[in-house]
This record gives C-alpha cells, sequence and structure tokens, in this order.
C-alpha cells in the first residue's frame, strides 16, 4: 500500500512539472540561421548587455558572450512555448537591428511568454526596432523601455502581430478583433530621456505606445522628457491593433509630429505637455489624404508649457474630430506657445493664472522674522489639478532680507529690497524695509510721548 502511495506522489510530482510554467532562466544561445541568416540571440530569461568591443557587437553575461552580426534580432525571451518571469537588456554600445524585450512564436497553441520585461538603452545604434513586447504569439505583463542615450530607429512599446520571417508574413492579430489578438502586452511604460531617432523610413510612426498591426496593450505610458525626435513620429497608440488606455507625458525634447491615434483603436488618451518643442500636433489622427481611420472613444489633450508650431484637430475614425469638451477636450495653458493654430479659441478651454503675495509689503527690523502667504489663482478654478503647487520665493538682495520656502522672512541689515514669488513664467514682487533698531526705538518713544500729551490733555479738561 506504501508503495503505491509513494507512486502516485511521484506521477503526481511530475505532472506538476510537465505542465507547470519554466520561469527559470537558461543559457542564452545564438540561431544564426533566423529569418534568411541575419540571426537571432536568444537570451531566455537571462540577464544580458550589449556592448561594443572593437568593432565588433558583443552581447555579454555572466558565465558567457555571443559576438553577434549588425543583422541580429535580440530576444530577451525564448522561441515557442518558452515561460519566462523575467528578461534584462542593457545596451551600452554595439550595432543591432532590433531589441525585443518577448520572445517570439509563430504558433497559437505555442505561445512565448516572459512576464516582465526591461529594456535600457545607454548607447548604440538600434537600426530597427526596439520592441517592449514580444513577436506574434506572445505574451508580456509588463513591459519597461529606458532611453538615455544612443540611435533607434523606432520605438515600440506593445509587440508585433505581423512579422515576415524567411520570405513568409505571419498574423498573431485579427483586423475585426484587435483586442483578441494572440500578441498581448498588459502594461507598457516608454521612458525617453534622450536619444537620436534619424529620418523615418516610412511616416507611419517612429514612437508607439501601443504595437505594431493588430497587437493588444492594455495600458500604455509614455514619457518623452528629451532627444532629438524632430523627424520622428510620436503616436500615443499604436498602428491597426487595441490600446485600452494610453497616457502620454511630454516634458521636453524636440519632435516633428505628435498624434493621438494612427489607424488602430484607443478607448482613452491623456497627454499633457509642460515642455519640449513640436513641429506639429494633431489632437487625432494626422489629417491627410487619405485620412488615417484611427479612432478614439475619448480624448483630453493638457498644453501647459512648450512650443507648438502647428495645431489641429486631426480625425477621428477618418473624419475630422469635433472638441465638445467633454469626450474630447482642448486644453490649453496661457504659457504654451502655438505659432499656427487652426482651433479657434471658442473650441478650448483656456486656462489663465496669477501669483498672489500677502501682504502686498514689509517692514520688519534686523533679526526680526515675519511670515508671508504666497497662492496661485487659477481661472477656471476647476482645473487647479494640473497645476503643481511649486512657487519659488527669493529675495533680490539677501544682504538686506532673506526668506525661506515656508515664506519666513528675515532682516538682516538696513536698507530696501523685494521678496519675489515665481510659479511656471510668472513673478511677483512685494517691497521689503529693514529698519534699524535705534529707529525703531525712536518711533516707539515718539509714539509713548504723543499718548502721554493726549492723556495729560484729557485730564485736564475733564
Amino acid at each position: 500500500m506504501k508503495k503505491i502511495i509513494y507512486l502516485g506522489i511521484i506521477l503526481f510530482g511530475l505532472f506538476i512539472l510537465t505542465t507547470s510554467p519554466v520561469y527559470a532562466a537558461d543559457e542564452p544561445y545564438y540561431d544564426s540561421s533566423y529569418n534568411n541568416n541575419a540571426g537571432a540571440f536568444y537570451a531566455k530569461g537571462t540577464d544580458i548587455t550589449i556592448e561594443e568591443v572593437g568593432s565588433k557587437t558583443e552581447v555579454q553575461w555572466v558565465g558567457g558572450s555571443q559576438e553577434v552580426p549588425k543583422s541580429v534580432t535580440i530576444f530577451g525571451g525564448g522561441p515557442q512555448e518558452t515561460n519566462y518571469e523575467k528578461s534584462n537588456i542593457t545596451m551600452n554600445g554595439g550595432n543591432v537591428f532590433c531589441v525585443v524585450g518577448g520572445g517570439i512564436s509563430t504558433q497559437e497553441q505555442s505561445v512565448a511568454v516572459v512576464e516582465s520585461t526591461n529594456i535600457t538603452i545607454n548607447g548604440g545604434t538600434v537600426s530597427g526596432n526596439v520592441v517592449g513586447g514580444g513577436y506574434l504569439y506572445s505574451q508580456v505583463n509588463d513591459a519597461k523601455i529606458t532611453i538615455n542615450n544612443g540611435i533607434v530607429e523606432s520605438v515600440i512599446g506593445g509587440g508585433f502581430a505581423e512579422l515576415m520571417i524567411d520570405g513568409r508574413t505571419y498574423y498573431a492579430g485579427t483586423a475585426d478583433e484587435p483586442e483578441k489578438s494572440g500578441n498581448r502586452v498588459e502594461y507598457v511604460d516608454i521612458i525617453i530621456n534622450d536619444v537620436t531617432i534619424p529620418d523615418p523610413q516610412f511616416p507611419s510612426g517612429i514612437v508607439y505606445g501601443g504595437g505594431h498591426s493588430y497587437a493588444y496593450v492594455g495600458e500604455t505610458n509614455i514619457t518623452i522628457n528629451g532627444g532629438n525626435l524632430e523627424k520622428a513620429y510620436v503616436t500615443a497608440a499604436g498602428t491597426d491593433g487595441y490600446v485600452r488606455e494610453a497616457n502620454v507625458s511630454i516634458t521636453g525634447g524636440t519632435i516633428y509630429l505628435y498624434q493621438s491615434v494612427n489607424k488602430g483603436t484607443v478607448e482613452q488618451v491623456s497627454t499633457n505637455i509642460t515642455g519640449g518643442n513640436i513641429e506639429k500636433l494633431f489632437i487625432g489622427a494626422e489629417s491627410g489624404v487619405p485620412p488615417l481611420t484611427g479612432k478614439m472613444e475619448k480624448c483630453e489633450i493638457e498644453l501647459m508649457e512648450g512650443t507648438i508650431k502647428y495645431l489641429s484637430v486631426g480625425t477621428n475614425d477618418s473624419v475630422p474630430l469635433v472638441l465638445d469638451n467633454e469626450r474630447y477636450k482642448l486644453i490649453q495653458n496661457e504659457d504654451v506657445i502655438i505659432e499656427n493654430s487652426i482651433i479657434p479659441d471658442d473650441q478650448k478651454i483656456l486656462l489663465f493664472y496669477n501669483v498672489l503675495i500677502n501682504p502686498t509689503e514689509l517692514k520688519l527690523t534686523k533679526n526680526s522674522k515675519k511670515i508671508i502667504e504666497t497662492s496661485v489663482e487659477i481661472t477656471p478654478k476647476e482645473y487647479e489639478y494640473l497645476f503643481g503647487n511649486d512657487i519659488r520665493l527669493e529675495s533680490n538682495d539677501t544682504d538686506i532680507a532673506t526668506v525661506t520656502e515656508e515664506g519666513i522672512v528675515t532682516g538682516i541689515d538696513k536698507g530696501e529690497t523685494e521678496i519675489t514669488a515665481s510659479f511656471l513664467k510668472k513673478t511677483s514682487a512685494i517691497p521689503v524695509e529693514v529698519l534699524s533698531d535705534e529707529i525703531i526705538a525712536m518711533v516707539s518713544i515718539m509714539f509713548l510721548f504723543i499718548l502721554l500729551i493726549i492723556f495729560i490733555l484729557v485730564a485736564t479738561i475733564f
């Protein structure tokens, strides 16, 4: 009886081992025959670094290295029917064709899975795509791309649902139901701190928050802090696929064209621009002939700072977008510079603000302290959430008076100066006079003397 029980336990254990996902990293390997001998390197869940060694490109990992050609595609995961907990790719130099966080599978029944992908580009050249997800039938839960420097042709937050391999084109999604695509990424985070994106080979978008072709992305977040994207197209969503939610923050850099959607569907887009220079900005999809077929259910664009040379509503579902300040909303702060806008002001929500200081003037003695209060007045008030509360306080002459971040003013020496409150591009100032202790004492004595005279007169009369 015991032997039967032990045998059952062993068989159950073997069943678990053969049916459970493989999360442990495997030994990386290089397939030189991939895609007509272009080459593929599969990290298979192992942390790898791409370096330039001499004039060659080398992939390195703990315990090994592999020289690769410029035509190579680097995968953080593996080929079909593989499952890894994470992939981590760091590129410091060298020249490769594509960097893909996930894996690749041409078979619907043999999905390549990587739970979490992380790609960091610090230098080097990617002549093709940096892809957060995987190729064809692949799944990624969390995909992160950080670009600190280097030259990159294209950034795709999601995955590739359409791909040509060895002369044959494969698909992992359909036009009718892209939300059910076999190429899936649940969460994307793209951070571009600095990069050079050269002239695109075709004007279809060089930075996509979503995926390529009929791919699925749950939520995508793009942050552009800088970089030379003056010839690049930036799209919040993807191409023909589906994105549930797209959030974009632009704080710097130079961008040729920004649009919310291209040819696919995105449920909701939120874009906040607080800096940078944009040549063309379309609230929807880029206007053209024929118009792009991209469709949005809801969109809010917040223009707070920066420079935009041309601003247009663009299109939604192939027709000119209509701003209604509910589902489709454009909010424009007075600080943003727009050289040419075809959107009338009455279709926008215009924001204005002022910096207030209380009191309007200040007198104090040496070594004494007084508190000033500052605030920002926003019109309309319901959009205060778009502004921070970073009011900067500064004394024009710290030899006369100083001021802290909390608004505490300290008299240092006799004289006059100003305390300035700055918020975004506006400032307000109040005059500050520091009096000597002797003057204050004399004023106090004179005041008491006057009171005494008044008292004597009143006593004499009555």
